[in-house]
């Protein structure tokens, strides 16, 4: 279901978030549950974690168990990661569905 469709605390966290994020980003785009932080918004290393800790710290969340770097790569890289080229492992998702529900919970995990 859409969030936009629900009713009571979910949809006023949706239309909240959706403040948020425009407020935040600057960006009069369309947003769905399912807009990714890093694919469709753009976010990474500095900018999503600047982001992150702005959305936490607006929704009065705790921040358990989340692991950035599951979802983010760093901002630049180390002389060492060009030398001795690793596959990189590839992130997790983070959509704004996740992020109502890191909301609707109180906690970011």
């Amino acid at each position: 279901m859409d969030p936009a469709q629900k009713t009571g605390t979910q949809s006023e966290n949706w239309e909240r978030l959706l403040g948020f994020v425009h407020a935040e980003l600057g960006q009069n785009t369309h947003l769905w549950p399912d807009t990714d932080l890093r694919e469709d918004l753009g976010l990474w290393g500095d900018d999503a974690y600047e982001f992150l800790e702005n959305f936490i710290a607006e929704f009065n969340l705790e921040a358990g168990g989340f692991v950035f770097s599951d979802y983010f790569e760093r901002e630049g890289l180390k002389i060492s990661e060009l030398l001795f080229w690793k596959k990189r492992k590839e992130k997790k998702r983070l959509t704004l569905l996740h992020l109502q529900q890191a909301m609707d919970k109180g906690i970011l995990a």
